[in-house]
């Protein structure tokens, strides 16, 4: 299974908060740390595993890149929406040029300590619309796996983000 199908699924089960253990699992995801993550791991490795990562032969540099995206995805409180743009997201949470520099710049570890605070800003601002967080899902898997495949992850947030300010500038000329 692809990861965006995963991370698909992770999104439905925990982001539901009919689903039993909601409340428990999401305060154990949010407060693990992905490099140490402790005894959230169980839940975590549960969580992925019932979405449908196959545990069996999956790396530790895979499985370091999944804790830091379950991380990621509870600390935006799953508010992941294919219709969303990550460009939109960012560019509503008024996200500076030096802070997208630093995120498009970062190696694994970097994006280790800067995702979850950008997460934790998503998840926090009403007025971030909902947000295809898939391009994060893509640049942490190459960060943490496939260096050739960086290059487009960071592209593609680039370009989300430029068209981003750039209708909203439109929209703000056209008001005025």
């Amino acid at each position: 299974m692809k990861p965006h199908e995963i991370a698909e699924r992770l999104v439905q089960q925990l982001g539901n908060p009919d689903r039993a253990g909601y409340m428990g699992a999401n305060a154990a995801l949010r407060r693990m740390n992905p490099a140490e993550p402790g005894s959230a791991a169980v839940v975590a490795l549960n969580s992925l595993s019932d979405a449908g990562l196959e545990l069996d032969g999956c790396s530790n540099s895979r499985l370091d890149c999944w804790l830091l995206v379950i991380h990621v995805l509870a600390l935006a409180r799953w508010r992941h929406h294919r219709s969303g743009s990550i460009g939109g997201g960012l560019a509503a949470m008024r996200l500076t040029d030096n802070r997208l520099k630093q995120l498009l710049s970062a190696d694994f570890d970097v994006l280790r300590e800067l995702l979850p605070r950008l997460a934790r800003r998503l998840g926090t601002l009403s007025s971030v619309p909902l947000v295809d967080l898939m391009p994060l899902v893509d640049l942490i898997f190459a960060a943490g796996l496939n260096p050739d495949r960086l290059h487009q992850a960071r592209l593609d947030i680039a370009r989300s983000y430029t068209l981003a300010n750039y209708k909203n500038s439109q929209q703000s000329r056209n008001a005025s």
